[in-house]
């Protein structure tokens, strides 16, 4: 599942912004991640998650004018991929505004 959502911040800031988004929903999820991941390389972040006996995984990429998330969704989720993209590009949207 691939969503892309612009910004109008610089490069660093949107870095920033989607690190501070990622912490943010790691406190907030806390009790129902069983395991998280996360590895920035640049401007790319390589993350994990495990939640609810599901694993999804993929990247999120910080380039100049957009945000780009890749993410591998395990076959039972993929009922769910409508709210589950709804719910991504929320959150995106808020943690870059």
């Amino acid at each position: 599942m691939k969503i892309e959502i612009q910004h109008l911040l610089s490069k660093e800031d949107a870095k920033i912004r989607m690190e501070n988004l990622i912490q943010k929903l790691k406190n907030e999820y806390e009790g129902q991640i069983q395991n998280m991941s996360e590895q920035w390389a640049n401007y790319t972040n390589s993350i994990q998650v495990a939640a609810r006996g599901y694993s999804i995984s993929g990247t999120i990429e910080v380039k100049e004018s957009i945000v780009s998330v890749d993410l591998r969704i395990p076959f039972l989720l993929q009922a769910f991929s409508k709210k589950i993209r709804s719910v991504v590009e929320e959150q995106l949207k808020k943690g870059l505004s």
